[in-house]
């Protein structure tokens, strides 16, 4: 590999980390969001990226809204879609399902969970209503749910914004680097055909 390959491949991977770090600055004020991490790696193919999701859980912090809802520890919601959340920022509809933000629907013991107008959610997931549980959030263990509140994202602008600016002085430099390795083998080619004259 010789290093005009060397640095388009560096070049390919500050190009890379400016994408993530651009969709990281994008959804740091999105609740729930969770930051992409780019792995790099010199290999004799030149420098390898690989993207890996961040899944630290980000800070919950209370909206008042009723049908925010969020769990403590290893729980997880689940999702009509057998997707799994931490917390989900919900509305609810006529039928009494709640909807996510993202149009998904939090599964109940039996399908789509239902909460009636008259019912309420307690800590443990149930759905009570008159004194009787009519319905249960499904979690993917027993653990502690909370209304009123969603996770924020676990990245913050200002790291973000730290993030991006660190990727576009790599992609500069690496630009430089391939701007001038461009320009000796123009010249060395240059050279050789007046020699050859």
């Amino acid at each position: 590999m010789d290093g005009l390959e060397w640095t388009a491949s560096a070049l390919n991977a500050a190009e890379e980390a400016l994408t993530v770090a651009a969709r990281n600055l994008a959804g740091a004020s999105s609740d729930g969001f969770h930051r992409t991490v780019l792995l790099a790696r010199c290999t004799g193919h030149g420098i390898t990226t690989r993207r890996v999701l961040d899944l630290t859980p980000g800070v919950l912090h209370r909206t008042g809204r009723e049908f925010d809802i969020a769990v403590e520890g290893p729980a997880r919601i689940r999702l009509t879609d057998g997707s799994l959340r931490r917390s989900a920022s919900c509305e609810r509809g006529g039928d009494g399902t709640l909807r996510t933000e993202g149009g998904g629907f939090v599964a109940g013991m039996h399908g789509a969970l239902r909460v009636p107008l008259q019912a309420h959610l307690e800590a443990d997931g149930s759905v009570v209503e008159f004194g009787r549980v009519v319905d249960r959030v499904a979690l993917t263990r027993s653990g502690r749910l909370l209304t009123g509140v969603v996770e924020a994202a676990n990245t913050d602008s200002l790291h973000a914004m730290i993030e991006v600016l660190e990727a576009q002085r790599r992609f500069e430099s690496a630009q430089k680097t391939t701007q001038a390795l461009d320009a000796v083998a123009a010249k060395d080619a240059s050279e050789t055909g007046r020699a050859a004259q």
